[in-house]
């Protein structure tokens, strides 16, 4: 849901991107990797952050500043 929602409306772009581990190729909505056609589980899912994706202010709180970096889904943030 939050990728159709990110595709058709937000203006800036996505928000987010999931890409696969292994070899970074961008994860479809059916959780494949469009290079190597796999199907990635959770545990090998990087999230990034998307164009849309707006740099935290400087009152922001630590969570929202670790978001901003790659980072491995299931997996604790920095911090």
């Amino acid at each position: 849901m939050t990728t159709w929602g990110e595709e058709f409306y937000a203006p800036g772009g996505r928000r987010s991107i999931l890409t696969h581990e292994a070899d970074g190729g961008l994860i479809d909505q059916a959780g494949r990797c469009a290079d190597c056609q796999h199907l990635v589980g959770v545990r090998d899912t990087v999230l990034r952050p998307g164009p849309g994706l707006e740099a935290p202010g400087p009152d922001a709180d630590p969570v929202s500043i670790a978001l901003m970096a790659p980072h491995r889904l299931l997996q604790p943030l920095p911090g």
